[in-house]
């Protein structure tokens, strides 16, 4: 099948969006506290590491509404985890992450719903997460250094843990 410019235009922006969501993400994430997943505000909110494990079926849920193969639940991803808790989450959204970029590669065009109601539904309440997580990071006494995002090294496919932080010069 023909993949339109359009398109191919729009699946390129999702796929810079994943891999910014990915930058931010592990900004959050990399080098925190050992209190830190399980930091408890109080008033049912939930600790970073359900937040992150929201995150994680939040994506795959949009690689799920994209791609023509049904991926694995989330509840077997994590019966099978040879992981627990957060360093299990943290894996888990490297591993979701890789699997929705591969998907987008693979199948420019979503199968369930356009890429716009996919971005506004489960997508980016995943960026508004990364937010929550940044505030509990904050909370928990480790905030997160602030930058320019602009300014990121933010490069479509690059959806790993090795991100290229910057530094406040």
């Amino acid at each position: 099948m023909a993949v339109s410019q359009r398109e191919q235009g729009k699946n390129e922006l999702v796929r810079h969006l994943l891999a910014t969501l990915v930058y931010r993400t592990t900004k959050v994430i990399h080098d925190t506290s050992e209190n830190y997943p399980n930091i408890s505000i109080g008033n049912n909110v939930r600790t970073p590491e359900k937040v992150l494990a929201h995150i994680n079926s939040l994506i795959q849920l949009s690689n799920r509404f994209w791609s023509p193969v049904k991926p694995v639940s989330m509840a077997i991803r994590r019966k099978e985890s040879g992981k627990k808790g957060w360093d299990m989450e943290v894996d888990l959204f490297y591993k979701m992450v890789r699997e929705f970029d591969d998907t987008l590669v693979e199948h420019p065009v979503p199968r369930k719903y356009s890429p716009e109601k996919i971005l506004q539904g489960p997508f980016m309440d995943a960026f508004t997460h990364v937010g929550q997580l940044a505030l509990l990071r904050r909370m928990a006494g480790a905030p997160i250094e602030g930058e320019s995002y602009w300014m990121a090294d933010v490069q479509i496919g690059e959806v790993g843990p090795d991100q290229p932080l910057r530094k406040k010069a």
